[in-house]
């Protein structure tokens, strides 16, 4: 083997050299693309945020389209989609949205059962760094011939039957001296006997309905439904009601789901469970535990009979709904177990009352128009509240601190968020969407945003 050709072969290889300007330019461009990469971000657009069905006949379905659209670089996620009314059901087809693209989000506003002027919304949650939560709002003006108490399903207190059962259902017409006949009641199960008699109030008449459960059943729950056929002036109305009985056994506990309608703040109450021996036997609660964002004790009322469970929300607990679970443990073998679901909403960190404003202006005059926010935090948490930021001149936001107050026992700093439309502000401010943006130099809660809807009266 020639040797010179050996000693080539294992010469380390040639260093490349680049002049300064060619590095540089390198240099630049790596910068260029990395800034490039970072830059890209999804930005939500809804193209009418606020829909408004105007006056609809009660027992009639609203329905409403809300386009979305991603005009930013890169893949808009919906993380979560919720509503603050059971009246509205809604569909979203997809989670993620590429680039320029479009989706549809389909609702529905039950009107069933409900008058007046309503609102309800539905809060979008996505990976948007400028607009993490999205409002969709649908306003309602609901025409209602009838008023019923309570509404939606019938959820009766533990009783044993054949007994009245609470509460009573109440059915009157919406006006004075509207007559109101009762044509017809049913049980679909034939599980309830119904007692009518006449009922009275604010000079309206109509009738109070009183179920009593039928059987020999001891434990568990009766399920049924009333089908109620009635008249109301010119106007023949049937509606069905889901009919729900938790029977008493050996055990009574209530209530069988702790629903927390408003929002809580962390370590405060959301209610109580209890749990008592009905028929005279000695009962003790041994132990109760939680699953969930929850802290749960046992406090006795009165020793071997009846005992409490405090449900609170947990120091910790992430802002925004929530379900969790109660176990019971007794030391009554027929029932030495209970389960009882718990839903709740857990305060923002700042809560922000309303969370959208709906302004109205008056055409001849739309620099008069105002609205308020308010705004509540713990007194012991360090907020220190920025400059609010809105897009649009032609509204004018100021921030007016305001005096502590206690509310469910727990002292709360207050502010106001003012708004007004600006004195430049002319008739097209009509049909204006926007956003204020108040930054806080709390880690916990860094930024309130607050859409805001500016429409003719």
């Amino acid at each position: 083997m020639d040797m010179r050709h050996k000693r080539q072969r294992m010469r380390p290889p040639t260093s490349v050299r680049l002049r300064p300007c060619c590095a540089a330019a390198l240099v630049l461009l790596a910068l260029s693309t990395a800034q490039a990469q970072s830059s890209d971000q999804p930005r939500i657009h809804v193209d009418q945020p606020l829909i408004d069905l105007g006056r609809i006949e009660e027992g009639r379905t609203g329905e409403v389209v809300f386009a979305i659209q991603n005009r930013g670089d890169a893949p808009l996620e919906i993380l979560d989609a919720t509503t603050t009314c059971t009246c509205i059901r809604f569909e979203v087809p997809q989670r993620v949205l590429p680039p320029g693209e479009r989706l549809f989000i389909s609702a529905r506003y039950v009107t069933t059962g409900h008058a007046g002027q309503e609102s309800g919304a539905i809060t979008l949650t996505t990976n948007d760094p400028q607009s993490p939560r999205t409002q969709l709002v649908i306003t309602v003006d609901i025409d209602a011939a009838y008023e019923m108490e309570p509404l939606g399903q019938l959820r009766l207190q533990p009783q044993r039957p054949g007994l009245p059962c609470e509460p009573t259902l109440k059915l009157l017409p919406a006006k004075q001296g509207e007559p109101l006949e009762v044509l017809g009641v049913q049980m679909q199960a034939d599980q309830f006997e119904v007692r009518r008699e006449p009922y009275e109030r604010d000079g309206r008449v109509g009738e109070e309905l009183t179920l009593v459960g039928k059987g020999a059943q001891r434990r568990g729950a009766l399920r049924d439904a009333m089908i109620l056929a009635f008249r109301v002036g010119d106007e023949q109305k049937r509606v069905r009601i889901p009919v729900q009985l938790p029977l008493l056994g050996e055990l009574a506990f209530d209530p069988k789901v702790l629903v927390s309608v408003n929002p809580t703040w962390r370590g405060r109450m959301i209610g109580k469970i209890t749990v008592e021996s009905t028929l005279g036997k000695p009962m003790q609660v041994l132990s109760a535990t939680a699953v969930g964002p929850i802290d749960v004790s046992v406090e006795p009322v009165e020793p071997n009979r009846k005992y409490e469970v405090p449900v609170r929300v947990s120091a910790d607990a992430p802002p925004g709904p929530f379900g969790a679970m109660v176990t019971i443990v007794t030391d009554l073998p027929a029932e030495s177990v209970l389960h009882v679901p718990v839903y709740g909403n857990v305060n923002p960190y700042i809560w922000v009352a309303p969370e959208a404003v709906l302004m109205t202006v008056d055409p001849a005059a739309p620099h008069e128009a105002k609205a308020e926010v308010r705004l509540l935090w713990p007194v012991d948490a360090p907020v220190k509240l920025g400059e609010p930021q809105i897009d649009d001149k032609r509204l004018r936001v100021e921030v007016v601190p305001g005096e502590p107050e206690i509310r469910d026992g727990m002292e709360l700093a207050t502010a106001t968020l003012r708004i007004f439309t600006a004195s430049e502000a002319g008739p097209s401010i009509s049909g204006l969407d926007t956003r204020i943006r108040l930054l806080t130099d709390w880690d916990r809660h860094s930024a309130v945003e607050v859409p805001v809807f500016v429409r003719a009266r």
